[in-house]
């Protein structure tokens, strides 16, 4: 992919940027848009440090905050255990996506902070070194907490492969995968947002007129607020990469996608690396079974929704600005 990033440095828009670093060695630093030449006289767009940091702080925040949220559900309800089982059965699945965007994150600050990381394979290696460190604190925390009993080594191991995950997505182009974070980052902080407001927002589409039409009413929020969902992230995704100058209209279709593309991502670690607590939970009766399937089912749909619509936007984003050929 970075071959096509590369071949669009070479505009006429390098030569004046060459011109500015030369002028203010430090211009790099403090610019959200910067190139480096690489052994091969080739250059590279990195990400602004000050950017590439600010979008690791806020997903190392998110992920202390779903620990602590996480932490306070499973502990709260510890003296009844099934209970403290379904807690940190859906737990999980929030753990994980801010693993998988806080080790993307990392790798970005990291990378944007070393010039050598100017290819992929070495972002690839930075970037999973990063992982590595992010995901061992992150199931050393899990272990802490938790102990080892009960499904919890599945759980601390789930937590640490998505931070590593993360973590390997710096071998794509920096600033792309730096504008999915944070349409990421946005979509998940709307789902938060809706989570407080459902019960508001089922009576607002009638769910207050009886048992079927709350169903119905559920049903219309979830999709809504995925279309929401989409919206925002690809409309943040396409903000932040156009920033980086202008590029050729897939690497905005990927950066709109890419949101919705980690999020199915985290599932499917959810799902496979948690399978034996969700199945554990879901033994615990029939009820407890169509919860989890229920929920799984949620996630997933949600992800694609946000996939869909999030690329589409970014696209739409890209017509509205192009220009009519004179």
């Amino acid at each position: 992919m970075d071959v096509a990033g590369n071949a669009e440095t070479t505009s006429a828009g390098t030569t004046e940027d060459e011109r500015s670093t030369a002028a203010d060695p430090d211009a790099e630093a403090t610019s959200l848009e910067g190139s480096s030449p690489n052994a091969d006289g080739e250059t590279t767009h990195r990400v602004g440090r000050r950017a590439a940091t600010a979008l690791a702080g806020v997903g190392l925040v998110w992920l202390a905050a779903t620990f602590v949220t996480a932490h306070a559900s499973v502990v709260g309800n510890s003296d009844v255990y099934p209970v403290a089982l379904g807690a940190a059965a859906f737990a999980l699945p929030n753990l994980v996506a801010a693993a998988l965007v806080a080790g993307a994150a990392v790798g970005t600050a990291v990378t944007s902070w070393i010039r050598w990381a100017d290819r992929p394979g070495r972002r690839l290696i930075l970037g999973l070194g990063g992982g590595i460190v992010l995901g061992a604190v992150c199931a050393g925390l899990v272990v802490f907490g938790y102990g080892t009993s009960g499904g919890v080594t599945g759980l601390a191991v789930t937590v640490a492969l998505a931070a590593v995950l993360g973590g390997a997505a710096n071998a794509g182009p920096p600033p792309v995968l730096a504008a999915g974070l944070l349409g990421t980052i946005a979509a998940l902080l709307l789902g938060l947002i809706a989570g407080f407001a459902q019960p508001d927002l089922v009576n607002l589409f009638g769910g207050d007129r009886g048992l079927d039409a709350q169903v119905n009413a559920t049903y219309t929020v979830a999709y809504l607020v995925g279309a929401v969902a989409g919206v925002v992230a690809g409309g943040a995704s396409f903000w932040l990469l156009r920033r980086y100058g202008s590029r050729a209209w897939p690497w905005y279709l990927l950066a709109g996608v890419l949101p919705g593309v980690l999020l199915l991502v985290a599932e499917m670690t959810t799902r496979i690396g948690g399978a034996g607590l969700l199945n554990l939970v879901r033994s615990l009766s029939e009820g407890d079974r169509l919860t989890v399937d229920i929920a799984s089912f949620a996630r997933l749909r949600n992800a694609m929704i946000v996939t869909f619509v999030g690329g589409l936007t970014a696209m739409l984003a890209v017509g509205r600005t192009l220009r009519a050929p004179r």
